[in-house]
C-alpha cells in the first residue's frame, strides 16, 4: 500500500455525489449532507400544519377578545 495515500477506516464515508471522503454531516468538497434531501410526504405535510397552525399563547390571548368585544 502506498503511504501518501490516506487509509480508509471502517466509519469512512464517501460521498454519493462527488467521491469525496466525507468528514462530517457535509461533504468539503461538494456541500452534500449526508443526510439525504428526499423527505416523506408526512414530514413536508407536517412541516407545513405546524407553520400553518403554530399556536401559542399569543393565538389564546387573541381568541377571547376577538369573540366577547370585537374591535376593541
Amino acid at each position: 500500500m502506498n503511504e501518501s495515500q490516506p487509509r480508509a477506516t471502517a466509519t469512512s464515508r464517501m460521498c454519493g455525489n462527488c467521491g469525496a471522503q466525507m468528514l462530517g454531516e457535509h461533504c468539503y468538497r461538494c456541500g452534500q449532507p449526508v443526510k439525504g434531501l428526499v423527505r416523506h410526504f408526512g414530514s413536508i405535510l407536517g412541516g407545513f400544519l405546524d407553520s400553518v397552525f403554530d399556536f401559542d399563547s399569543r393565538t389564546l390571548r387573541t381568541l377571547g377578545p376577538l369573540f366577547y368585544w370585537p374591535g376593541f
